[in-house]
């Protein structure tokens, strides 16, 4: 028997999404944007792909109610960086973490 992945669940008041087990996202909304705040997966059940299903849950629910994303936290800037079919969600316009740097611009 193969065990189901754990249900996502959204707690609107509080603004998250939550297994039961313990990870959450956490977003405030302002306006039309929808900012992921924080991102969090207890360590016994990290490589279970439930932070990456939080996000999508998160940018899904923004998609639904007419909001952009603004990853605040790491982890979701990170993964939306990966994913580039999620971009279109975001409030601003895509742009690198890590940008190739030009030698002829550093101060030396």
């Amino acid at each position: 028997m193969t065990d189901s992945p754990a249900p996502l669940l959204h707690d609107a008041d509080n603004r998250k999404f939550y297994t039961e087990n313990g990870a959450h996202l956490l977003y405030s909304r302002d306006g039309n944007t929808l900012a992921i705040e924080h991102v969090f997966v207890p360590h016994h059940l990290r490589g279970q792909s439930l932070a990456a299903r939080l996000v999508k849950q998160a940018v899904a629910y923004s998609d639904s109610i007419g909001t952009k994303i603004n990853p605040l936290c790491s982890y979701a800037k990170a993964f939306l960086e990966r994913n580039p079919e999620l971009r279109q969600s975001l409030a601003a316009p895509f742009r690198p973490a890590h940008p190739q740097s030009n030698t002829a611009e550093r101060d030396v």
